[in-house]
């Protein structure tokens, strides 16, 4: 078993007992909701790439992060359609881009996740960084990102296909060569006796889950310390304090995110181990609802990620509501932007002046960029 089981292993995890159709009907009202509500990540797409002054190595990192999760969750009709019909009505090609998507875009969001842990930790821990060297090398981590995702799933598309179960009865499956052509025929197995998809389940389990889990708890169990030695000196050095309070709050949006990801994604891995390196004959009636509610579970956070976006950022829900009360969409006009970007550089070249000198005035004008940035909101 792998993946999408609601789409791919029917006998198993789909339930299919006509008894149970008003659950088998829950499923499909979630799945519907879930697709419209994560329609909201291609809002936040829009909003970042019209607006370039936000395009800060946090929001670049978020975009991916968007892109991966609408392109997963656009395909959640072909779903909701197979849980209606309870068999696949479109086709090899649809089957395939299904599987190349769905694979490729499910295991980017992990990575790109673990990216926006690591982009927390060195901001808060270490802020004095070059910020054309951070947005370059955030460029360039996406791409080889998802460059190496889609590597790692080749064998999926490679062995993507529809098998044929019955006269009426078709689904869209991953048929492994050395594994039976269905997995209704799973019977108990030899433990020493391991196929392709045991090993491929294996590696897709450490690196596009537990080396990007690692990661994250890393990152935040380090910033959670630092957080702690900069609360004591709060009292201190109330102006430093200003600027941990807009830290803090980017920081808990994102780990918001990290915190979803891994209340939705550990229980999808522990079924999948289990399920592919244990023997069993038969699957019950309560096992089956479980896996329907296990795989839902990648969906819920896939569409929950650009509420914690806007639920965090306040630039994004005042752009919004003035583009909902005028009509327009969500730009900053060109002018004003070239404006702020100035000033900023200049900002920024009076902070790196200051530094050199030794005084306070980086202080001040770190005030002044975030009290521009607070009047461009308004």
């Amino acid at each position: 078993m792998h993946d999408n089981a609601t789409v791919t292993n029917a006998n198993e995890t789909d339930i299919t007992t006509d008894r149970l159709l008003p659950l088998r009907l829950f499923f499909v009202v979630l799945y519907a909701l879930l697709f419209i509500v994560g329609l909201g990540n291609i809002f936040v797409a829009i909003f970042i790439l019209s607006h370039r002054i936000y395009s800060t190595v946090t929001n670049i990192l978020i975009l991916n992060l968007s892109a991966a999760d609408t392109i997963y969750l656009l395909f959640l009709p072909l779903v909701i359609s197979f849980k209606l019909e309870r068999t696949w009505n479109f086709g090899l090609i649809a089957c395939k881009t299904f599987f190349i998507s769905e694979s490729t875009t499910k295991y980017s969001s992990v990575y790109f996740i673990a990216l926006l842990s690591v982009d927390r930790y060195l901001t808060i821990c270490f802020r004095k960084r070059n910020y054309r060297c951070q947005v370059t090398w955030t460029v360039l981590s996406t791409v080889i990102g998802w460059i190496m995702i889609a590597s790692l799933m080749v064998p999926i598309y490679m062995n993507s296909r529809i098998i044929q179960i019955s006269p009426t009865k078709t689904i869209c499956t991953v048929a492994w060569p050395a594994s039976s052509s269905s997995s209704s025929s799973r019977t108990y197995r030899d433990e020493n006796s391991y196929g392709p998809e045991h090993y491929f389940t294996l590696y897709s389990f450490v690196f596009c889950f537990l080396i990007p889990a690692l990661v994250i708890t890393f990152c935040y169990c380090r910033l959670i310390v630092h957080l702690l030695r900069v609360k004591k000196c709060i009292g201190q050095h109330r102006k430093q304090h200003r600027r941990n309070k807009s830290y803090n709050y980017v920081t808990k949006m994102v780990m918001m995110i990290v915190g979803c990801y891994l209340i939705c994604w550990t229980p999808y891995w522990v079924m999948n181990l289990t399920l592919m390196f244990s023997n069993y004959p038969k699957i019950g009636l309560p096992a089956r609802i479980l896996f329907n509610i296990i795989h839902s579970l990648p969906y819920i956070n896939c569409a929950m990620n650009p509420l914690f976006y806007t639920l965090f950022t306040t630039t994004f829900k005042e752009a919004l509501k003035k583009s909902c009360l005028h009509g327009r969409w969500m730009r900053i006009p060109e002018s004003n932007t070239n404006h702020q970007q100035d000033l900023l550089k200049v900002m920024h070249f009076k902070t790196m002046i200051s530094q050199r000198n030794n005084t306070t005035n980086g202080e001040n004008a770190i005030e002044k960029i975030e009290a521009l940035n607070d009047t461009s909101t308004k």
